[in-house]
């Protein structure tokens, strides 16, 4: 599956500012069509974009905030880089912040003296042998200098300046040209610009937009090609890279003991008596995922066959008959056979042949049946009550689960054979643990003396850092400090070590002790530096959204929602700050909250503020429904945001739309069956849809698609009784008001018809 990657632009600001501005205006968007096309997104990463203020020093702000997210940047846009250079060698940042970005991303080199540009070039490109053949590097020809402004002229080139260091930016810029045409003479092109003397501006640019355009496109179609050829993959695959995503998103430090417990039953011997199951259940945010993560890793090196589900790593991750027909395919592949399973199987039938199927691969191998969050599965009998578990597996068949305390680890409990484990708080050594692999990752160590007053931390509970959650919020909190935070110190006597340590201790003081609060004061942490209306407009429509957005979403989400224009840097620096708490995931590469905490948190807080969830839905439903029906998004989560929003008439209007896709009708109406399986009063939102549907004359329409796609096609043998009985009543009211009034029509009088069976069926 090709996966969405975005594009570099790495470039000096004020001489490049027309090729920036043509590469947005003009050749993105003809390679955006060309990607759609093929059902791909175009993303692009132009950190420089708005460089460029009124003043010095804010312009000399932005340098630094470029500074801190430009390598992460590239390090993420691999492998596609566009390197812009005309006659300026760029900003050069004080060489103790440099230094530390570089640090950051583990980029050891020389930096004393360089650009920004410059390490750019050198850390995505010319230190990477897989990235070098990927990117592409356009050198301008001079400028008519001489018949420019001196002061404009030295915008444009650093041989025109007049400050002591000009000198040697010009050396510099000349040995970095040397070492990229020496190093990639192939990858490099030449152009040559016009310039308007009256608006004093580059001109011309459409010859070079073009070269850009088909070299860039060049590498996506190769890139691309394949995908395209290759058959869409089955929603098995889909689901199985899902829960490699999920499983890859988790470390596990520590919890050997109880790794070393889980993996010794998942191989122990057949013994009589002994048990087949192990429930591992704790509170939310304990590490349950992390340690089924770590034990999927290892149980991959072992001589067993694994069947394994995270019920939260998907869309349909919480449907136990997905986790079901997904199992019987890996059974019945390794088996060699057909596993013979009707697309409208029932419940019964498709628990009968995973049981069949299981006891024939158990009959050769050892087969291990590892679930994450049972919990987190659907509201169907089948789900709370683990029917589709048989009640004694064969001997040769283990099953390791994960569960918050509730129903779902209550009724695995009532089974003989099962054993419990509690997820015991972290102990001291695996928060040191824990602490010093996320300083590691940043290329960072606390000081002793920091480490110990986040070990001192207490909540009512006991220690606080004993919750691996609130941990890693923590730590990733004080990782993000640097040069910047020195003025929140209140003592900053000291050289920079020295004041650094003073900002984290009194940062680690004033640590909430709670999950929640500790959210709360990351979310008041991004108003304050980004001001409230974008950082709500971040945080809020992550919140309403089920796996996040793309980041081609949010440069229509956020400028609506805050009435700010997109800004590339704000943009990345934001997602900086929230670095250890979200994840981006999938085909289309959707930014989302690493935990389900983080949604509810976020939520609470919207919440608190007044701020209705409502109101992102209905901007969000608005975006959704501006894309091409063929959009992926679209999809799967219009409805989601139609009913989010409560404008229960267009969200009608758009389900018993003539021009509804087949596609779009299948989405939809899984939204609907999910809201209804999912949600305490689903039934009545989903009825929502036929009393506003009337008003329109549609009405009919609805009806027959909640009785034929979402009863017939998914709610059948799976939604509770009582659930089933009120959305047929409800259409069957419907069909009968159609009948009376449209006596002749021999369509209602059959959907009456049929809808009063099923209710005689149902009850």
């Amino acid at each position: 599956m090709w996966r969405a990657r975005p594009v570099f632009i790495s470039s000096t600001f004020a001489d490049m500012q027309a090729e920036r501005d043509h590469l947005r205006t003009h050749v993105f968007p003809d390679l955006e069509e060309r990607l759609r096309k093929r059902r791909h997104n175009l993303e692009w990463v132009d950190l420089r974009m708005g460089v460029a203020t009124a003043s010095l020093a804010e312009g000399e702000a932005r340098e630094l905030q470029v500074l801190k997210v430009c390598l992460a940047e590239v390090r993420r846009c691999r492998p596609f880089l566009i390197v812009l250079l005309g006659d300026r060698y760029g900003w050069v940042p004080p060489a103790d912040r440099i230094a530390a970005a570089a640090v950051e991303e583990g980029f050891e080199t020389d930096v004393a003296g360089r650009s920004v540009t410059d390490l750019e070039i050198s850390f995505g490109v010319l230190s990477d042998a897989e990235q070098q053949p990927r990117s592409f590097f356009y050198f301008r020809e001079s400028l008519p200098y001489a018949e420019m402004p001196p002061d404009v002229a030295a915008l444009y080139a650093d041989a025109r300046a007049s400050d002591p260091q000009a000198a040697a930016r010009v050396e510099r810029l000349a040995t970095l040209k040397r070492r990229i045409e020496t190093a990639l003479p192939n990858r490099v092109r030449r152009y040559t610009v016009g310039w308007d003397r009256n608006r004093q501006r580059v001109t011309g640019l459409e010859d070079w937009g073009r070269q850009v355009l088909e070299d860039i496109w060049a590498e996506f179609d190769a890139e691309t090609a394949a995908a395209e050829r290759a058959p869409e993959p089955s929603w098995q695959q889909t689901e199985r890279t899902a829960l490699d995503d999920f499983v890859e998103s988790r470390d596990c430090i520590g919890r050997q003991a109880v790794l070393a417990r889980l993996l010794e039953h998942a191989v122990s011997p057949s013994r009589e008596g002994a048990a087949w199951g192990v429930c591992l259940i704790a509170d939310p945010g304990s590490g349950k995922s992390a340690v089924f993560s770590e034990l999927l890793r290892q149980l991959r090196t072992r001589n067993a066959f694994v069947l394994a589900h995270a019920a939260g790593a998907s869309l349909r991750s919480p449907s136990v008959e997905t986790m079901l027909r997904r199992w019987i395919e890996e059974l019945a592949t390794a088996l060699g056979v057909d596993p013979g399973l009707a697309d409208n199987a029932d419940p019964d039938t498709i628990d009968a042949t995973f049981r069949a199927l299981l006891a024939r691969v158990a009959a050769q191998r050892r087969v291990v049946l590892a679930v994450d969050a049972l919990d987190q599965f659907e509201t169907t009998t089948q789900a709370r009550r683990l029917t589709w578990l048989p009640h004694v597996l064969q001997a040769n068949v283990r099953l390791i689960a994960t569960a918050v305390p509730g129903e779902a680890s209550e009724a695995l409990r009532q089974r003989l054979g099962i054993e419990h484990l509690s997820l015991a708080p972290l102990d001291a050594n695996e928060a040191r643990a824990i602490a010093e692999a996320i300083c590691a990752r940043y290329h960072r160590t606390l000081e002793p003396a920091v480490l110990d007053a986040v070990l001192a931390k207490r909540g009512a509970a006991g220690p606080a850092w004993g919750n691996p959650l609130w941990l890693v919020l923590a730590v990733e909190d004080l990782n993000l400090l640097d040069a910047d935070d020195f003025a929140r110190v209140t003592r900053s006597a000291g050289g920079p070590a020295e004041q650094l340590r003073a900002l984290m201790l009194e940062m680690v003081g004033e640590l909430p002790t709670d999950i929640p609060s500790l959210y709360r004061a990351s979310f008041e942490r991004a108003e304050q530096l980004f001001g409230m209306f974008l950082a709500r407009a971040f945080i809020g429509f992550i919140a309403v959204s089920r796996f996040g957005w793309r980041e081609t979403d949010f440069r229509t989400l956020l400028p609506r929602a805050s009435g700010e224009p997109w800004d590339e840097l704000r943009f990345a620096s934001l997602r900086r700050l929230f670095r250890g708490q979200l994840r981006q995931h999938g085909a289309s590469g959707q930014w989302d909250f690493t935990h389900g905490q983080m949604r509810a948190a976020a939520r609470s807080y919207m919440a608190s503020l007044s701020v209705s969830a409502a109101e992102f839905d209905t901007e969000a439903a608005e975006h959704l429904l501006e894309l091409p029906g063929d959009d992926p998004l679209r999809q799967t989560e219009a409805m989601v945001h139609l009913l989010g929003s409560e404008d229960w008439a267009r969200a009608a209007g758009f389900y018993g739309g003539p021009a509804l896709s087949e596609a779009e009708l299948k989405g939809a109406t899984q939204v609907l069956a999910d809201t209804i399986l999912a949600q305490g009063g689903g039934v009545d939102r989903v009825l929502r849809l036929l009393g506003t549907a009337a008003e329109s004359g549609i009405d009919g329409t609805v009806a027959e698609r909640l009785i034929f796609q979402l009863d017939d096609g998914i709610l059948a043998d799976r939604a509770q009784l009582s659930d089933r009985a009120a959305l047929v009543a409800g259409t069957q009211r419907a069909f009968d008001r159609l009948a009376k009034a449209d006596p002749g029509n021999a369509g209602w009088q059959r959907d009456l018809s049929v809808s009063q069976e099923k209710i005689g069926d149902v009850l």
